[in-house]
């Protein structure tokens, strides 16, 4: 897995390296979560492209595969 921060690549190692444990009562008996943590380590900076990508669907656009272009990305039609 891989995910941006502050136009750098960051990728996540395959093996977590410690778990967090969640212990919930519930009632008359308790269930325990063991949540796996990961360590994230920067691969590389983005390239200028993928920089001006990212600025851009960060802005809140979409590319429009029509027009070849960056254009405001539609209202959201669950939030009206």
């Amino acid at each position: 897995m891989q995910k941006i921060i502050g136009h750098a690549r960051f990728e996540r190692a395959t093996t977590p390296y410690a778990y967090s444990i969640r212990v919930h009562e519930l009632g008359d008996h308790h269930e325990a979560l063991a949540i796996p943590r990961y360590a994230w380590a920067e691969i590389n900076p983005l390239s200028v492209a993928a920089q001006a990508f990212y600025d851009e669907a960060a802005s809140g656009k979409v590319w429009d595969h029509a027009t070849g272009d960056w254009v405001p990305a539609p209202p959201d039609a669950a939030s009206s």
